[in-house]
Parts: structure tokens; C-alpha cells; sequence
């Protein structure tokens, strides 16, 4: 928990479906969770990437689209849903959250859960806090010194996702 008493993680995770015999990975990346003070509203809101033509994902039963007018480098990167405008207004209204998101988006595919009291962002990518392959010459301190990297710039998106929710 953090001083104010909320509180945060930072998690790998690897998410896969199976149908019969075969299994395909759906999402791997990191998920960064907070708990945060009330905001008006009680209603989810959801980001998701936009695929253009190719957008099949279909929100929840009594979510519908918010649009982002004011910044349309976001509108055309990212697709909003809520079930509830003010919650997604309050949600989405911070310029520098949007911005987050589309610095995060240049690594991979960003989505954004924000619900009355806490939020998840997920970013895809690649394993991180991982030594790397043993079968690979790297010295043991320069190992320690990539996976010390990866876990401060997680932390680095954790303080970035935690300062733009309040």
C-alpha cells in the first residue's frame, strides 16, 4: 500500500485460450492495478485498441461508445466504452493519462479498465524481470542489470499510471 493507504500492483501475465487441442496466447505483457479514491460515477469504463475494419470487439450489455473529440491522435489509436458517460468523462478527461497510453502504445497493444474504486492497465510486450536464457553468454551482473532495468521502468509506469489517476 502507498502512503495514502491504496493499493498498487505490477504483475506479468500471460493469458491464453484453448479450444480442443490447441492453445493460442491472447495476451502477454505486463498489468498495472490501483486502488483509487471514488471518482463521480459508479459506472466501468473500458479502452481498448482500435482496429479500424478489423474492430470485432463488442462491448458489455449496457456499455456504449465514448468518444474523445478533444484529442484525435487518441480517438484513432484507442476506442472507449462505458456504462456510464460521467465515469468515463472523469476517467478520460486527463490529457496526460491519454498521452500515457499512447507513449505505452508504442511498445504494443494498451487496454484500460476503470472501474468506481480501482483500474488495470495492461500493456503487451515481451517477458520482463527475467534473467534471459541461461543457453546465451551474459554475465551474471549484466543479467541482474537487465532484469534491475525492467523493474524500474515498470515502477517508472506504475508512478506515470498512479500520478495521472490520482
Amino acid at each position: 500500500k502507498d502512503a495514502d493507504g491504496f493499493g498498487y500492483a505490477v504483475y506479468e501475465a500471460s493469458l491464453h485460450r484453448s479450444s480442443g487441442k490447441s492453445t493460442h496466447v491472447v495476451f502477454t505483457g505486463q498489468v498495472y492495478a490501483l486502488q483509487r479514491r471514488p471518482h463521480p460515477g459508479q459506472g466501468v469504463t473500458v479502452v481498448v485498441p482500435d482496429k479500424g475494419l478489423f474492430n470485432f470487439w463488442k462491448p458489455a450489455k449496457g456499455m456504449e461508445r465514448v468518444p474523445v473529440p478533444s484529442d484525435e491522435a487518441f480517438e484513432k489509436a484507442f476506442e472507449a466504452y462505458s456504462e456510464d458517460r460521467m465515469a468515463a468523462s472523469s476517467l478520460l478527461f486527463d490529457s496526460s493519462l491519454r498521452a500515457l497510453m499512447l507513449d505505452l502504445r508504442k511498445t504494443g497493444h494498451v487496454w484500460l479498465y476503470g472501474g468506481p474504486e480501482e483500474a488495470l492497465l495492461a500493456v503487451a510486450g515481451k517477458n520482463r524481470f527475467e534473467p534471459g536464457s541461461m543457453f546465451r553468454s551474459k554475465g551474471g551482473e549484466e543479467r541482474a542489470r537487465t532484469m534491475f532495468d525492467d523493474v524500474c521502468a515498470a515502477l517508472n509506469t506504475l508512478d506515470a499510471f498512479k500520478a495521472r489517476l490520482g
